[in-house]
């Protein structure tokens, strides 16, 4: 798909004027997030709020070190901000793994390990609001600056309009697991340089966490203080005290290893399900188990967990969402072994508040296709099932396929849906419901080498991609003055045909304007306080959107 192009007259942020159409309908091309020059890598994503989303990612465009770019698409697919996102931080060192949540008011909150410091890592954080502006200090926040390593940072929402941060800690000897709130603001909540999750001397890694109704954070842990790797929890409250006292309370201990937690919410949202990868039985062996804890942080299934799968070889990579909020249980997927313990397939299982799974014994498939099935992801639909994202390296390359569970484990989509079937490598995929029975994924393609870019795809309802409106960018040129304006602005094109104009807000929606055409020339009247708006154009089955600031 090509880029809108404008020429002449003074254009506010040229680049920033030019905006990619609605969804591309050849899932052999896909839509591009991001075309800069080298690698771009490690996105994330959330929703938007009305049926867009968020998409961060690790960026190398610049000389040899990443930065962290943001980016906002609408429901439709068009880019909202500047193309190939917006650049979070410009400092020269290296800015890595960013990720993103909601501010609570459709903008985000980004946080990334920095290494602008020059002796070990840090945490920084930036808000961004709905329009693209940047609303904390330019290059962000300071959230943790130790002398030691801060990195695998975690983020959610306060509830607040902040957020709460967690993350890895090195220490002489020891990983330790910290957390940070920050308020709307971006100023730290807690003690300097955060709060240790536990007092309890051991390695302690990949925290995660979760918001409760009632303002509660819960977090997970893997934690060898018995001399392996078990599962940890804690429970602190929105002031930073640890309810769950100084050791924290554990999930599981079982022999040998037990890896890779994460975490949901229970079906009252006052406690949590932790599902985790198991080697109780010995290397190459690995099984998922699960355990609920109540608000008190008591184990309500038997003490050694319940198993979600425990078929042979190996079962890791999990993934886990609640069922529509807080209602009954949760559902796992998974990487398996079972069929070939040199290539993995795709499963899933789902548990219900008691801990009676209700999928078959150890799982329904839902990709076994020759070749590698991986990275699965799962996110919740609005009627009560789950969606699943893979990637498939079926004939060599890797694809991108997504399947659709309803509340009893039937597959919707056929035996799979395609997200992506480019040429070269498409990897990583990470997926959110779109609201409307459907998905949004963003992912890593690889064309070649030197240039990895972030590409996205929706899928709507029924598996389909089909978008609401024609997109074709081969001929037509736009040019718009003066931009910014203060209550008119005039369109020019290179086309005769009759245009079909109208002005949208940043949340998609139309608002009131005045359209006076002449041959080619259309002059706009945006009858609206000042802001960011789009002119969507349409002519002869195509389709252009144009960014203007009215002032």
């Amino acid at each position: 798909m090509k880029k809108l192009r404008l020429f002449g007259f003074s254009i506010l942020m040229a680049a920033s004027m030019q905006a990619n159409a609605q969804w591309v309908t050849d899932l052999t091309v896909n839509t591009p997030i991001c075309s800069a020059s080298k690698i771009q890598s490690e996105p994330s994503i959330i929703p938007d709020g009305v049926g867009g989303a968020y998409m961060v990612w690790k960026d190398y465009r610049n000389l040899n070190t990443p930065d962290a770019f943001l980016q906002r698409v609408n429901k439709d697919g068009i880019q909202v901000w500047i193309v190939d996102g917006l650049n979070l931080v410009t400092n020269p060192q290296d800015q890595s793994t960013p990720r993103i949540v909601s501010d609570g008011n459709y903008g985000v909150i980004a946080v990334w390990s920095d290494f602008r410091n020059g002796t070990d890592r840090d945490i920084f954080a930036q808000r961004v609001d709905s329009s693209g502006i940047i609303q904390w200090t330019y290059n962000g926040t300071l959230v943790v600056g130790k002398t030691t390593r801060e990195y695998n940072e975690r983020i959610i929402s306060d509830g607040q309009g902040g957020a709460i941060i967690a993350w890895e800690q090195g220490n002489t000897g020891s990983i330790d697991v910290w957390a940070q709130r920050i308020d709307a603001n971006g100023v730290p909540m807690w003690d300097t340089n955060g709060i240790a999750l536990t007092t309890a001397f051991a390695n302690k890694t990949l925290p995660r966490m979760v918001l409760s109704p009632d303002s509660m954070i819960y977090f997970v842990w893997q934690d060898n203080r018995n001399g392996q790797s078990d599962i940890y929890a804690q429970k602190m409250d929105l002031a930073g005290n640890r309810m769950w006292g100084n050791a924290a309370k554990p999930v599981i201990n079982a022999t040998d290893q037990q890896t890779e937690p994460r975490l949901v919410l229970t079906e009252n949202g006052y406690g949590i399900y932790v599902a985790w990868v198991d080697r109780r039985f010995g290397f190459g062996n690995q099984d998922i188990f699960a355990q609920k804890l109540d608000s008190a942080g008591t184990r309500k299934w038997v003490p050694s967990g319940v198993p979600l799968v425990m078929a042979a070889n190996n079962q890791n990579a999990v993934d886990i969402t609640a069922t529509n909020k807080y209602k009954n249980g949760f559902v796992a997927t998974w990487r398996d072994y079972r069929v070939n313990a040199g290539t993995s397939d795709v499963y899933a299982q789902k548990i219900d508040s008691l801990g009676v799974v209700k999928y078959a014994t150890d799982g329904i498939v839902i990709a076994n296709a020759s070749g590698d099935q991986l990275n699965a992801q799962i996110a919740q639909d609005t009627n009560g099932g789950v969606i699943i994202a893979w990637q498939d390296k079926n004939g060599g390359n890797s694809n991108l396929r997504a399947q659709k569970l309803d509340t009893a484990g039937v597959a919707q989509w056929g035996n799979y849906a395609d997200i992506s079937t480019a040429v070269g490598e498409q990897q990583n995929p990470q997926i959110v419901a779109d609201g409307e029975d459907g998905l949004i994924c963003v992912f890593e393609d690889i064309k070649d080498t030197a240039n990895q870019n972030i590409f996205a795809q929706r899928l709507r309802k029924g598996g389909r991609f089909i978008p609401t409106t024609v997109n074709n960018f081969q001929d037509m040129q736009v040019a718009v003055y003066p931009n910014p304006f203060t209550s008119f602005v005039t369109v020019t094109t290179n086309t005769t045909a009759n245009i079909d104009c109208k002005v949208l807000d940043m949340m998609g929606r139309e608002v009131a304007s005045n359209i006076t055409k002449a041959n080619n020339a259309l002059q706009v009247e945006v009858k609206a306080t000042a802001g960011i708006y789009f002119l969507q154009l349409k002519a002869e089955g195509r389709v252009h959107v144009v960014k203007v600031v009215k002032e």
